[in-house]
């Protein structure tokens, strides 16, 4: 995920702003045919921080599909720095 995280960073311009949703939880997973990191807040931020963006906004939703209205979805407005600082591994 830091990697997915810092290609996010790269291509965007220096104040450029990103969004980013995961399911609310703490678990790794292969479903589908398709791999799925959940995370918490904290750790979502975590993560943002360390891949070099600063946290706008963090807000945990309901999903609004009508078949998984039970499920909890944690996302994320973030804003790469005007100057970058260096970032963590």
């Amino acid at each position: 995920m830091p990697g997915a995280i810092e290609r996010v960073r790269c291509a965007l311009r220096p104040g450029g702003v990103a969004f980013v949703s995961f399911k609310l939880g703490a678990d790794e997973r292969f479903a589908n045919g398709r791999w799925f990191t959940d995370l918490k807040p904290e750790s979502l931020c975590d993560l943002l921080a360390a891949g070099g963006f600063e946290v706008v906004e963090t807000e945990i939703t309901g999903d609004l599909r009508a078949d998984r209205e039970s499920e909890r979805w944690v996302s994320a407005i973030a804003r790469r720095p005007l100057v970058d600082r260096p970032t963590r591994a």
